[in-house]
C-alpha cells in the first residue's frame, strides 16, 4: 500500500514537472516572437488554410471589439482588416494585401 503511494505521488511529480517546463518552454517561445503571454490575436472566418475560403465567413465588427474591450482584464483591443488591393502609380500596378 505504501509502495503505490509513492509511486502514485512520485508519478504525479513527473507529471506536474514535465507540464510546467512545457509551458516554460512555450511561453519563452512566444515571448521571442515579440510579444508576451498576455498578448493574443482573434480572427474571424473559415479557418480554411489550404483548400480555399469558407463560403460562410462571419466578419468580426467593431461592436464585437467594444465588446471583448469590455471583458474584465482585457487591456487593449486594436481592431485592423487585411484585404488584398491593386495598388496603381502612373502605369504601373501591383496587388498587394494591406493592413490597417
Amino acid at each position: 500500500m505504501t509502495l503505490g503511494v509513492m509511486i502514485g505521488i512520485a508519478s504525479l511529480t513527473v507529471i506536474v514537472a514535465i507540464g510546467e517546463g512545457t509551458k516554460s518552454t512555450v511561453l519563452d517561445r512566444i515571448a521571442n516572437m515579440g510579444f508576451g503571454p498576455e498578448s493574443f490575436s482573434v480572427y474571424s472566418g473559415g479557418g480554411r488554410l489550404f483548400f480555399g475560403r469558407n463560403r460562410n465567413i462571419t466578419s468580426m465588427t467593431l461592436q464585437d471589439a467594444d465588446d471583448i474591450r469590455a471583458m474584465p482584464g482585457v487591456a487593449i483591443v486594436v481592431p485592423r482588416q487585411r484585404k488584398r488591393m491593386r495598388i496603381i502609380n502612373k502605369k504601373e500596378f501591383t496587388t498587394t494585401r494591406v493592413y490597417g
